[in-house]
Parts: C-alpha cells; structure tokens; sequence
C-alpha cells in the first residue's frame, strides 16, 4: 500500500514538474514559483515517509523484491527533487527579470508621463520675448534630459524582449502592445518637443503673417458687405434683373473662392492660439468665422432671392403675352362676326360663333387670374419705376 502511494504521489508530481507551460504575466510566474515551492516542500515531507519505509526494508531479506522497488522509487523521489528545484531556480530568474522590466517601465512610463505634462503646461509659446527666452531654457533643459532617457529607453526595450522565451503568448503579445504603446508616446513626445524648439523661432514669423492676411482679409469682407447691398437695391424690369442675378452669381462664386483665404487666416489664428493662448486673437477667430459665416449665408439668401424674382418676373411676361395674344385673337374673331347684313343662315353663323366666344370668356378669365397672381408676386420685387410699368400693363388687359 504504502509503495503504491509513494508511486501515485511520484506520478502526480511528475507530471506536475513536467508541465512546462510558460505563464503571461509576473503575478503569474509568482504564484507558479510559490506553488513549486510547495510542491518542493511535498515532496520534501514525502521523503520522510520514504526514509522510514528505508529502515522497514532494511529488516527484510536482501532478496526481497522490495528493496529493488524500493531503489526504484528512491531514484525517481531524487530526479523528481532535483528537477523541481532547478525549476524553482529558473521561475525566481525569470520572476526577477520581470519584477525588474515590470518596475523599470513603469518608473519610464511615469517619468515620461511627467515631461510630457511638463511640455505641455510649463512650455506655451507667448507674444513675449523674455517668456519666449525662459520657454527656451525650458525645452533645452528637456532636450539634455531627452539625450540621457532614450538610452534607458533602449535598455528597456532589450529588457522586455528578454522575457519572451519564458512567457507564453499571450504574454508576449501584451508585452509587444506595452512596449509598442510607451515607443509610440516616446516618439511622440520627442516629435513635439522638436517641433516646439522649431515653433520658439517661427513665432515672430508667423504674428507677421498674420496681421498681414488679416488686414488683407478684413479689408476684402468690407468690400463684399458694400458690394451684397447693391446687389439688394430693387430693378424694373427682366433684363435687369437678369444683370443683377449674374453680377451676383459672379460675386456668390468669388465669395466661395475665398473660403481658402478665410480658413489660411483662421488656421494661422488657431495656430497663434494654440501656441500663445492669446485670447484676442481667439475673439478675432470667431468674429472672423462668424462673419464669413453670415456673408456667405446672406449671399446665398440673396441669390435665391434674385433667381426666384427673375423667374417670377419671366413667368409674369410670358402669361402677359399669352393674355394679349388670347384677347387679340378673341377679338379678331368678334370684328369677324360684325355686321347684321346677309343671309339667314349666315347670320345664325355669326351668332354661332359669338356664342362660342362667350363659352370661351372663363378661359380668358383663367388667364387673367394667373396674370394678376403673377403681377402680385413681381411688385414685391420690383422698383417703384419697375412698379409704375407693371400697373399700366395691368391697367391695360383689364
């Protein structure tokens, strides 16, 4: 009995020792190193069951089939330690090694996280020489600091790539995306700090810039202002309306042409901002926007407009030819039938076709009704003299 459970314990732990599979994490290689250890402590513990079953044995005869059992399990129970504790061995390294890149990342990750917070709140660019010249000292102090950390950072990398052998891999791939991550902020962060020593200089270049596409623009949206209420002002007749509605169609299109021009001076506003965190120049960018904003939204309202009172106005002149031309011809038609002389039969043909014309009134009436809805529609849109034309015209088909 005892022989058997000596045997099934040195199976248990046997396949135990065997499994290699490799853990993910640190927390996980800890708690394989502590469950070795009581595995080594087990088997330790087991050897005294072993050890008495030695002195039993002994009192047998030498032939006995016992001791050769015996020689058997004693061999396997010294493997099996052995084994063991070189494997304890191997998990206190590989728990060491990744203690170390464990808190070496995060003190990286964490002095990094301190310079890029120190970029970001202690460096802004401002209109101001001497604070321009502190800015200065600042990012140089940095780029010295950024020298000395990028051999750290190096290190840490190799650090990281010397635990994949003893991780699985999943572990491997968290240790890939943790190390991608921090390479990416490190890159970053030594991109921005490039480009802000680069931004210290460019600085006075740029307000220049600005104040002059910003004179230039201001000047260009007066002019446009000027420009949309001439293009209000009331005209008299369609081939005047017409001119208007093209000249303005013309100035809709340059407007939008300028949309480049207005977005240059807002991104060099916007740059200005993000750089000097002058509040006036963030309330010329929004008055600037707005503006545009309202010019091209009042434009577009008036070209609508201008094509709509064109088209009324086009539509008001063809229903006014289409009325004369019907009362001319109802007319021709009447003087055709004048004269009571002749006939009979010729006169009931005469009042035949009166009859027919006097069917065909509602039909004029019809015309005239759409005439006047039209000519309702136009005078709101036309001039005073426009209007008096327009009267007239009414005047004479009633």
């Amino acid at each position: 009995v005892i022989f058997n459970d000596l045997a099934k314990f040195l199976k248990q732990k046997e396949n135990v020792i065997k499994d290699q599979t490799l853990k993910n994490s640190y927390d996980a290689k800890l708690e394989h190193f502590n469950v070795l250890k009581k595995h080594l402590d087990e088997i330790k513990e087991k050897a005294l069951v072993l050890s008495k079953l030695h002195d039993e044995v002994r009192k047998m005869s030498a032939d006995s089939e016992y001791h050769v059992k015996l020689s058997q399990i004693n061999t396997r129970f010294q493997t099996l330690e052995n084994g063991c504790k070189d494997l304890i061995n191997r998990y206190e390294i590989y728990c060491n090694e990744h203690l170390l890149f464990n808190d070496s990342y995060q003190e990286f990750k964490e002095d990094l996280a301190r310079d890029i917070d120190n970029l970001k709140f202690n460096c802004d660019i401002v209109g101001n020489l001497e604070v321009l010249q502190e800015v200065q000292k600042k990012i140089k102090d940095l780029q010295d600091k950024q020298s000395n950390d990028n051999v750290a950072f190096d290190q840490l990398l190799g650090q990281g790539e010397n635990l994949y052998p003893h991780t699985n891999a999943d572990g491997r791939e968290e240790l890939r995306q943790k190390l991608k991550l921090l390479k990416t902020d490190w890159d970053v962060y030594c991109d921005d700090l490039a480009e802000l020593a680069q931004k210290v200089d460019l600085v006075n270049l740029q307000f220049g810039e600005f104040t002059d596409s910003q004179e230039q623009l201001s000047n260009w949206l007066k002019e446009v202002e000027k420009s949309i209420q001439s293009h209000m002002e009331l005209r008299s007749t369609l081939p005047e309306k017409n001119l208007q509605l093209q000249n303005h169609r013309l100035m809709h299109q340059d407007i939008m042409a300028q949309t480049p021009l207005v977005e240059g001076v807002c991104e060099k506003a916007q740059q200005l901002i993000y750089e000097t965190k002058d509040t006036n120049i963030a309330k010329y960018l929004e008055s600037i926007k707005d503006l545009f904003k309202n010019i091209v939204s009042k434009s577009d309202d008036l070209l609508k407009k201008l094509e709509d009172a064109a088209d009324v106005h086009k539509a008001y002149n063809t229903q006014l030819h289409l009325v004369r031309n019907w009362i001319n011809n109802e007319n021709e038609k009447v003087i055709a039938c004048d004269g009571v002389h002749g006939e009979k039969n010729d006169i009931n043909g005469k009042i035949e076709k009166l009859e027919a014309i006097l069917q065909n009134k509602p039909r004029g009436e019809s015309h005239r009704e759409k005439l006047l809805s039209l000519h309702e529609k136009v005078i709101v849109n036309t001039s005073t003299k426009g209007k008096e034309a327009l009267l007239k015209e009414s005047n004479d088909v009633k």
